[in-house]
């Protein structure tokens, strides 16, 4: 009796939950797609690896192939039109308009499975997405090799620098974190023969002060992306504008992406 009972709280729990979460995406799904200023809201979604999470604890944020698909899906399905990250500096510039309901898909640390797996899902929907590379550790590990890159930006996807190593900014002296910021990018570009503009601050949030902005500024950066949770509606800061970090961390999460990008 006493199992029969507890199965039933947690049936009411979910559909509990469930409800909640469903009212709470119908309240936002009324929201205006543009900011008080006048212009858009642009979501900038934060992945990493696509995959089957390979253990519990495993701690580098992941999405499994079915799950990121079926975001696409969804971006795709209700008019959202994938943008680089250079038109959105040119729209808060002023120099170019986007799509009625634009958003800006990114990925950190350039993982071979943003490759083998996103990539295809991506080409599927007609989308273009931002790879943030760990220059220094390409083609190690389970990382993307300069091939795939190469095919990858061939296709219209835009490499942006991650650092050299993927070290706690904040942490380093002055010169060591100038060389990871400057060097990530001027590795980049040599092997791919083009200006590499945008840049993201490992560890997100917290892992930048005045000091390590100032640094990304002097590197030639046009803007750099934290994890600030949040959409991006203003251009105040270039180089710290706000991502919406993707994990795939609860049964609701398809649900919980959908109120995120509106």
């Amino acid at each position: 009796m006493t199992k029969n009972k507890s199965k039933a709280k947690v049936t009411v729990y979910i559909a509990v939950a469930a409800l909640l979460a469903i009212l709470t995406a119908a309240a936002l799904f009324t929201l205006p797609i543009t900011a008080a200023s006048g212009l858009k809201r642009i979501p900038v979604l934060t992945y990493h690896r696509i995959m089957a999470r390979p253990r519990p604890n495993y701690r580098v944020p992941t999405v499994p192939p079915s799950v990121f698909e079926r975001q696409m899906a969804y971006l795709a399905r209700h008019g959202y039109r994938t943008i680089s990250p250079d038109q959105l500096v040119a729209y808060y510039q002023g120099r170019a308009s986007l799509p009625e309901k634009p958003v800006l898909i990114t990925f950190d640390d350039g993982w071979v499975d943003n490759y083998t797996t996103a990539f295809p899902i991506l080409k599927k929907f007609g989308y273009q997405a931002t790879v943030f590379l760990v220059a220094g550790k390409i083609g190690t590990g389970q990382l993307l090799n300069w091939e795939q890159i190469r095919e990858m930006s061939g296709y219209g996807i835009t490499f942006g620098a991650h650092t050299m190593t993927h070290p706690h900014l904040t942490s380093l002296e002055a010169g060591p974190a100038a060389r990871e910021i400057a060097e990530s990018k001027a590795t980049i570009e040599a092997h791919l023969g083009r200006p590499v503009d945008f840049f993201a601050y490992p560890y997100g949030d917290g892992a930048f002060n005045e000091e390590i902005r100032g640094l990304v500024q002097k590197a030639g950066f046009k803007a750099a992306f934290a994890s600030s949770l949040g959409l991006v509606t203003t251009f105040r800061d270039p180089l710290a504008l706000r991502r919406i970090l993707i994990t795939d961390h609860s049964w609701l999460s398809w649900l919980e992406f959908a109120t995120m990008v509106r």
